[in-house]
């Protein structure tokens, strides 16, 4: 009990913006199939499959390392996070055998208090902590 109220103290001190609610949002305003299409695409699919494994401290970044990012522009209001909803929910479903991290924050323009770094690295940073609450090595030395 006093480890849980220990990951609840770290969460509560990192104070992060409700991130949870523009995803939600935009997961229950997103039509059947909407998006399915980038799903589809190779791009996609290849940015899903990059793994991080050949890089450590001893090896130089792997020249396709660009592979890693996946990059989505448009306007305000053009769907980027109705979209960001689905590629969230779509790795989370194929992560093999859970293991995968899926960490998120949305900016938004209705929202310009909520459009800081300080704000998405606190969300980042809550959900680590989150992802990794049973792990008391990692919680001890928060």
């Amino acid at each position: 009990m006093q480890y849980d109220s220990c990951v609840v103290n770290i969460k509560e001190w990192i104070n992060s913006p409700e991130y949870m609610r523009e995803f939600e949002n935009a997961r229950g305003k997103r039509l059947p199939d909407t998006g399915e299409w980038l799903l589809a695409l190779p791009s996609y699919q290849s940015w899903k499959m990059f793994s991080y494994d050949s890089v450590s401290e001893n090896k130089p970044l792997p020249a396709d390392l660009s592979r890693s990012i996946l990059f989505l522009t448009a306007k305000p209001g053009y769907g980027k996070t109705t979209l960001s909803s689905l590629i969230i929910e779509d790795l989370r479903a194929t992560s093999p055998g859970g293991k995968g991290l899926i960490l998120f924050y949305h900016f938004t323009s209705d929202d310009s208090m909520a459009a800081t770094g300080s704000k998405a690295f606190r969300a980042i940073l809550v959900q680590l902590v989150h992802e990794n609450r049973i792990r008391k090595e990692i919680i001890d030395t928060s």
